[in-house]
């Protein structure tokens, strides 16, 4: 259960099993977030800007795919964005 906190805004409780506190446990659904980072070649920056878009498309189709296998897990949300461009 999260709490309000003065001057600091919303905090988590680190005990949501009520474990440790002997508190009722946190029964809210969790939401989880997970992010890829990957490094651009500098190299990609020198190509011809035709490359380039032919790169981003393939890359978009690539992650379109893949979004489109793990929709189709029940509850599972997958969003997709390049600062590729």
């Amino acid at each position: 259960m999260s709490q309000e906190v003065p001057g600091h805004g919303r905090m988590v409780d680190l005990d949501p099993s009520g474990q440790v506190t002997q508190k009722e446990p946190d029964r809210h659904p969790r939401q989880f977030l997970n992010y890829a980072f990957f490094k651009l070649d500098p190299a990609f920056r020198r190509l011809s800007p035709q490359v380039k878009a032919e790169a981003k498309a393939e890359h978009d189709e690539l992650a379109d795919a893949q979004i489109e296998v793990r929709s189709a897990q029940p509850g599972l949300e997958t969003l997709h964005q390049s600062p590729v461009q």
